[in-house]
């Protein structure tokens, strides 16, 4: 395992498994304000991590309003099940407006 040079400011983020381990913490989209603040602080006496660190947690909070979270595989497969089971050949397609989808 390595855990950088703590204290020293020459430690590579990205080779450090304390850094990566904290920075996969804020990549949790269910992770709270709270929680990241408490990853945040595992890193406050090394400055690389600390500012990877902080880039993700901005990474996410710009991106996060942009990104929706797909729904599970359960939920699709019941959605395609149900789909399935429609009977189509009831339907009057001549009754729909479908001219207009611009």
């Amino acid at each position: 395992m390595n855990f950088g040079t703590m204290n020293t400011g020459d430690c590579q983020p990205l080779q450090c498994d304390k850094a990566m381990n904290c920075i996969e913490g804020v990549r949790n989209p269910v992770a709270t304000p709270l929680e990241m603040g408490n990853l945040r602080s595992q890193l406050i006496d090394c400055p690389p991590c600390l500012q990877a660190f902080d880039m993700e947690v901005k990474l996410k909070t710009t991106m996060a309003p942009s990104i929706s979270e797909l729904p599970t595989a359960d939920f699709r497969m019941r959605i395609t099940e149900t789909l399935a089971s429609i009977d189509l050949g009831s339907i009057d397609l001549s009754k729909l407006d479908i001219t207009d989808f611009s």
